[in-house]
Parts: structure tokens; sequence; C-alpha cells
């Protein structure tokens, strides 16, 4: 099926941006485009967050509720697990230990990840299970 015939197809909303570019200049849709919706978030999952200015801060949440559109979050506890040099230390999320009050968030999608917007600094992404690098001043 051509990029353009494939345009047609859809409704707006189920393309992407670089699809519409090559469906336009009526090119093959490119092989390394997922037409799929990346796969959304659970409860039980962890979200995490690094954000900072001359430094990094990690911030974890823990899904407590989920629809299609949106979570629930609950901050949770880090533990250090490990040093990673001066003023600097691996961190990982302790599930079900709550430190604040739950929120709710609607879900988007960027760089085929679902993405939440924790404030107007700092987006979460699903955890990929490694120990995040945390630094800090005195």
């Amino acid at each position: 099926m051509s990029a353009r015939a494939h345009l047609e197809g859809l409704q707006l909303g189920q393309i992407s941006a670089r699809q519409y570019r090559h469906a336009v200049a009526g090119e093959e849709k490119p092989a390394t485009i997922v037409d799929a919706a990346p796969a959304p978030l659970t409860v039980g999952a962890i979200l995490v967050s690094r954000w900072g200015y001359d430094q990094t801060n990690v911030d974890y949440y823990e899904v407590v509720s989920a629809t299609p559109k949106t979570v629930t979050l609950r901050p949770i506890r880090s533990r250090v697990t490990g040093d990673a040099g001066f003023m600097a230390e691996y961190v990982a999320p302790v599930p079900g230990e709550y430190t604040g009050e739950a929120f709710r968030r609607k879900v988007h999608h960027y760089s085929d990840r679902p993405t939440v917007a924790i404030n107007r600094c700092a987006n979460a992404y699903p955890w990929t299970g490694d120990d995040d690098r945390a630094t800090h001043y005195a």
C-alpha cells in the first residue's frame, strides 16, 4: 500500500507528523514507524522523573489507578543503591512506600512511550529498571 493510500484510510490524530510528510511527498511509509500506540500504563507501573538545574533530582511515582487516557499516581520513596562519584549517587524506587497523596494526570505519548506531565518543569516516563544517577550540592 502506498503512503498516500495509507494516509487516506486513517482519521485525524492517528498518524504522526513524520508519517504525514512522507504521505504528502508520495513516499512509502518508512519501516521504522510503528503504527500501534505504546503500551498503556497499568496499575503498579513505576514512572521516573529526572529534573533540575545544575543538579539532577530523581523522583519516582507508582501508578495506583489507570484508564487508557489518565493515570492516578502517588510519589514513592527512593533508596540509594550505590556511589556515583563526587556529590552523586545511584537511586532506585521503593514501590509501595508512598511519600505523598495521589494525583491524577493525562497520559501523552512522546518518542513512542507514555509520558505524564508532573508539573510544568518535569515529565515522568516508565522506569526501565536500571538505577538512576542523582546529583546534588552539599
